[in-house]
Order: C-alpha cells, then sequence, then structure tokens
C-alpha cells in the first residue's frame, strides 16, 4: 500500500493564479479600488487642537518700570479681568515696560466669548497715553507655535538679546518664521535745539527741510519721518557706530537772517553746519505692538 501524496497548499495557489491570468488581474484591480475607497473614508486628525481654558493679556508700556506698570497697566486689567463673568482666578507679572495677567477659566466656560468680553472691558480702560493696545489671546496647547517672553535690565540689552534670540530661531531647521507679538526697533532720534538755532537766527524750516532728505543723501538711514508736536526726526539706521555719519550730516543755513525785518536790503552769507551742532543725536529704542506668536 502506497503512502497518501502530500499536497502543497502554495504551489497550488500559484499554479491556480498563473494559469488563470484573468482572474489574477481582476482580482488585483478589484483589492486596488478597495484599498483606496477605504483610505477615502477613513477619518483621522493629524493635529487635534484642544481648546484650554486660559486667556492671556499682553500690555506694553514702553520706559516705564514694574512698580508703575503695576500700578498703572496690571492692577486695571486685572479688576476688568476678575469681573468678567467666567473667570476664576488670575496671575499677573509686572516687569520693566510689560505687563502680562493671566486668567484661569472655569470648566464650562466659553473660551471665545470672555475672550470678546475682557478685549471689550479693556479697550474701555483710561490707562496711560503710551500704553499700546492690550492683546487678549487664548494659547493653542497642540498647534506647532512657541511663545516665548524676552527680558533684560534696559532696552538697549533687551534689543541685542531680542535680536540675537530671533536669529538663532530662524536658523534652526525646524522653525518656518518667527512673529513677534511686540518688536523693538532701533532708532537714531534727531532733536533740534531750538536755542540754538535762536542764538543763530536761523529758521527751525531749513534745518527740518534738509533733515527730510537724510534718508537720500546718508545710504544709512530709511524711513525718515517727522514728529510735528515734538520737532524730532527718527530715521531707522543699521549700525550704531554710523551714528557719528549722521551727527556730521551739513546743513546749511543762513545765521542772522530770522532776526531781518521783512523789506531789509542786508545780505547773508550761507553757512554749513554739522547737525550735531544744531541737535541732539542719539540711539532709541521703540516698542512696536503687533499681534502674533513665536
Amino acid at each position: 500500500m502506497s503512502a497518501p501524496k502530500k499536497v502543497n497548499l502554495a504551489y497550488s495557489l500559484a499554479k491556480f493564479f498563473i494559469e488563470n491570468s484573468r482572474i489574477t488581474i481582476l482580482l488585483l484591480i478589484f483589492l486596488v479600488l478597495v484599498s483606496l475607497g477605504s483610505l477615502l473614508a477613513l477619518r483621522t486628525t493629524g493635529f487635534p487642537s484642544p481648546q484650554i481654558n486660559v486667556v492671556i493679556v499682553n500690555a506694553v508700556y514702553p520706559g516705564a518700570n514694574s512698580e508703575t506698570i503695576l500700578k498703572e497697566v496690571t492692577r486695571p486689567i486685572e479688576t476688568v479681568v476678575l469681573t468678567t463673568s467666567g473667570v476664576e482666578n488670575v496671575n499677573s507679572t509686572s516687569s520693566n515696560s510689560v505687563a502680562q495677567v493671566t486668567a484661569f477659566l472655569k470648566v464650562d466656560a466659553d473660551v471665545n466669548q470672555i475672550i470678546t468680553d475682557i478685549q471689550r472691558k479693556i479697550d474701555s480702560l483710561k490707562l496711560p497715553q503710551n500704553v499700546s493696545k492690550p492683546t487678549v489671546f487664548s494659547p493653542k496647547i497642540a498647534s506647532t507655535d512657541f511663545i516665548f517672553a524676552v527680558t533684560a535690565p534696559d532696552r538697549a540689552q533687551l534689543f541685542d538679546t531680542y535680536t540675537k534670540f530671533k536669529d538663532d530661531l530662524l536658523n534652526l531647521n525646524q522653525v518656518d518664521s518667527v512673529t513677534p507679538q511686540v518688536d523693538l526697533s532701533r532708532k537714531i532720534v534727531v532733536a533740534i535745539d531750538k536755542n540754538k538755532l535762536r542764538q543763530e537766527g536761523i529758521e527751525e524750516a531749513q534745518v527740518k527741510a534738509q533733515l527730510a532728505s537724510i534718508g537720500q543723501t546718508l545710504p544709512i538711514a530709511a524711513n525718515v519721518t517727522i514728529n510735528e508736536r515734538n520737532q524730532i526726526i527718527s530715521a531707522s539706521f543699521d549700525e550704531v557706530n554710523l551714528i557719528e555719519q549722521i551727527q556730521n550730516f551739513p546743513i546749511i543755513a543762513t545765521p542772522g537772517a530770522k532776526a531781518v525785518q521783512p523789506g531789509a536790503n542786508k545780505v547773508f552769507t550761507p553757512k554749513t553746519y554739522k547737525l550735531g551742532e544744531l541737535a541732539t543725536v542719539k540711539v532709541d529704542y521703540f516698542f512696536v505692538n503687533i499681534v502674533g506668536k513665536f
């Protein structure tokens, strides 16, 4: 009696599909279509963004110390935030030039509605004139954005630290962009010495007209603006050590002509002054409030 013949299942299946190529092709097409249909019907969330019950208020008061910030900015904002429906408690931080108030909300609170209510109440506050408009927002814990705070003893060191930190972030391959909530710019500020002009008999308009063209004369200066109220001319620039070129900027004026009565025949010779002789030239730093996140 002979032994039973073993059946090779893998061999039999391979032989079947090789001998029936049409069935093999149809089955492959069927599997591809089913896979595509399943992929399209699959519901996925790549980066869920749950809402957290926290609202942050930021305000900037350029040049104010921490005590002034606490008294004139932080406390008033805290008061209106605490009286907003849905707010459970608050925590605040007062530092030089910057106030931050964090509101912790109740579990069932409507975050978007509370942001609207807080913003409306803050807009009705009488804060100091130089305080930038406070920003109100709720952070997203599951987003790809991060918020950083940079501090320093004074605005000069803050500018250097902020600029270096911003450049370091942009050098990271994983960082797409960096947008400040509050930007800090560096400018040369020229304050005209009215007493000096009066002593020389120079019309102020002569100086201001030539300062308006400083951006064209000196390539280091740009975006020149004239503040009519304070008689301050601001020009953004590239390097601090080039301030000497601004001080040596030539101003051609006619001394003594201001004191002469109209119609007089006296002739005056124009004279060339250095800007530093007629005005105070210094470096200053300015905060600009921008809605955004690092």
